[in-house]
């Protein structure tokens, strides 16, 4: 088949050869008043044809004929006859995107459109809440067609988990991600939220699409009504990615997965995704604080102090009875008879009789200390 039009430039260099060719066609056909339908006038033109030109089998075939309203003249050379072609023009491929329910093809087509919207790599700094990231270089920007549960959202009693989880979870610190924004150029709303971009991310390591999986596993609800928001100079095929990331909410919910655990057990036992969170015998492990803080109070009243836990938990632990071996002889200043009073007298009482007269004063005869940071007033009980 050899198809040419005289009506449009064509996009490569074999236009020329084509153009001579419908310039003979017509010369011949008026010189010998030739009918197209006419087999044996039709072979001759195209061994004519052949002969002078080169075939024009090298057209770049991205560009494809269809039917338009304008009334473009072309011949069509095809088993031996010559056939006018009326209404025919030469228009791209359509660029119309199907996001289907595959990962990988969702993937694919989005990085296909990459030279139709902003298309970039980037860092993940951190997850700001369960559909907002913030990215080294883009700065704060959304999930595209997802809607986190925000703190008006009420998670189930047996959901042990926050709302952000599963984007924690995929997009951990220092994550390289392919960043596609659909809605590139376009004018939205004044509000904070719709300021941010709104943006398909691509986990770089495993082509893993972001968007898709938070709603596939059940942590956001699908966004809807933006499709006045996609650059227009895409053909974009809204309502059928709509309906793809729609069943995968729904499926989300129907098995009780992620946000929409069903508390009541059904949904316990089910197996499958290896994603769900497990929270049947759950139990929290937390490290001990090394410090803590208590109120030490004194004569001119209380104040913080920072006290070592591991000092309280070895305090806790009864010492051995020393016995009497210490007299009030033994200590220099007060301070220090008090405090080895303190330590023993809840465990064997005043072993080494240092509080001769019972009022809780070890030996009142001793000086204070200088050092105010240690200095205990001689208060009887």
């Amino acid at each position: 088949m050899l198809y040419c039009s005289i009506a449009a430039p064509r996009p490569d260099s074999s236009y020329s050869y084509c153009f001579f060719v419908m310039i003979l066609v017509s010369s011949i056909h008026e010189a010998i008043n030739l009918t197209p339908s006419s087999s044996t006038s039709a072979a001759a033109l195209s061994s004519s044809i052949v002969a002078r030109a080169p075939l024009i089998s090298d057209v770049d075939t991205r560009w494809q004929p269809s039917t338009s309203s304008n009334n473009e003249h072309a011949w069509l050379l095809n088993n031996n006859e010559a056939t006018p072609i009326i209404e025919s023009t030469i228009q791209s491929p359509s660029s119309s995107i199907y996001i289907s329910a595959s990962n990988t093809e969702w993937t694919q087509q989005l990085l296909q459109i990459r030279n139709q919207s902003t298309t970039s790599s980037d860092r993940v700094k951190r997850v700001i809440d369960s559909s907002t990231i913030l990215l080294e270089k883009s700065g704060i920007v959304s999930l595209d067609v997802v809607r986190g549960a925000g703190s008006t959202y009420v998670l189930p009693e047996c959901c042990t988990y926050a709302p952000a989880y599963k984007l924690k979870q995929l997009l951990k610190r220092d994550t390289q991600v392919k960043i596609v924004n659909l809605t590139a150029g376009t004018k939205g709303d004044n509000t904070a939220s719709s300021a941010r971009p709104r943006v398909w991310i691509i986990r770089s390591q495993d082509d893993l699409n972001i968007n898709r999986e938070v709603l596939r596993t059940g942590f956001g609800f699908v966004r809807k009504g933006g499709a006045s928001k996609i650059d227009s100079s895409i053909s974009f095929d809204y309502e059928g990615m709509m309906k793809e990331v729609t069943n995968l909410e729904q499926t989300a919910r129907s098995e009780g997965i992620g946000i929409f655990k069903v508390c009541d057990g059904t949904n316990n036992d089910k197996g499958g995704d290896d994603d769900a969170v497990t929270t049947s015998n759950f139990i929290a492990e937390f490290e001990p604080m090394e410090y803590s803080t208590e109120i030490v109070y004194g004569d001119d009243g209380g104040k913080s102090v920072l006290v070592s836990n591991s000092d309280k938990q070895a305090s806790s632990i009864p010492p051995s009875n020393p016995g009497d071996v210490r007299g009030c002889s033994d200590f220099e200043f007060y301070e220090d008879a008090l405090r080895y009073y303190e330590r023993y007298f809840p465990y064997y009482g005043d072993v080494a009789k240092l509080d001769r007269d019972g009022d809780g004063v070890p030996c009142p005869g001793l000086e204070h200390t200088s050092n105010q940071d240690k200095y205990r007033m001689k208060r009887p009980k």
